[in-house]
């Protein structure tokens, strides 16, 4: 067994099998994940993941400070969260740090208890599974979103208002 941590919404029922996550809460913030944690939470209400216990409790620690980059690495010993979700991170270094665990039969389990007829790993684009899945065929860590940067105008009102140029025709100020 191990510590149970309250997240500081009410108080601890050791009766239910606790599960801790860790979440960077920058760009998408938590609501989606708020939600998914009540989803399951009632879904796995009379389920047992541990000898004389029922159901689960979501314990979300969620924090823009410490949970991603260099801050979020140098505090993964002592970080006690089952489930992580963070970025600015990179992936082998993660695993170099001994930082993360072996997920792969996770990722290549059969789903149909799900009503899904593929795995996880056949639902990932191929740069991915090239990407995550270790050359001793691991995988220690999955996308769970994708971002791009860059700028999005609207290329009529930058004309119209004369914004990529001065008055006098010259790059802008």
């Amino acid at each position: 067994t191990r510590e149970i941590v309250n997240s500081g919404d009410g108080p601890v029922n050791a009766n239910v099998t606790q599960l801790n996550i860790s979440n960077y809460e920058g760009g998408y913030g938590r609501e989606w994940l708020d939600k998914a944690a009540k989803r399951f939470e009632e879904r796995y209400k009379d389920y047992s993941f541990e000898e004389d216990k029922k159901g689960v409790k979501v314990n979300i620690f969620s924090s823009i400070n410490g949970t991603a980059g260099s801050s979020f690495v140098s505090g993964l010993k002592a970080n006690t969260s089952d489930v992580i979700f963070t970025e600015d991170v990179f992936y082998y270094d993660l695993i170099a740090k001994e930082g993360a665990v072996d997920i792969s039969d996770i990722v290549t389990a059969d789903l149909t208890e799900w009503d899904e007829e593929k795995t996880i790993e056949d639902k990932l684009d191929r740069s991915l599974i090239d990407f995550f899945k270790t050359s001793e065929g691991k995988y220690y860590a999955l996308p769970h979103y994708e971002a791009f940067y860059g700028i999005v105008y609207d290329l009529d009102l930058f004309r119209l208002r004369s914004l990529y140029f001065a008055k006098g025709g010259t790059p802008g100020e």
